[in-house]
């Protein structure tokens, strides 16, 4: 849980695998969304990885990261709930 305008950092923890591309984190409300994607090389890439979301305003999202391949299929996704209180 955070107050608006949220600052939101997002750490991701994947798997160094040759068929890893890309990773896709979102945050998505009901009236916004933002998105930030990343280029990976594969079993070179970092385990960690750190996103950070600048002045979100209020409201419930579902924040998601999905990892693909070259082709763009999805190799692993996970997601969580993150509230932005209006502080009101």
């Amino acid at each position: 849980m955070a107050f608006e305008p949220a600052n939101v950092r997002i750490q991701t923890h994947i798997e160094a695998d040759p068929q890893n591309r890309s990773m896709e984190v979102v945050a998505e409300s009901e009236e916004f969304y933002t998105r930030s994607v990343v280029d990976i090389d594969g079993e070179n890439a970092p385990t960690v990885d750190t996103f950070y979301f600048r002045n979100l305003p209020a409201g419930s999202y579902e924040v998601s990261a999905i990892v693909r391949d070259a082709g763009g299929g999805e190799r692993a996704f996970d997601r969580c709930v993150l509230i932005v209180s209006s502080g009101r």
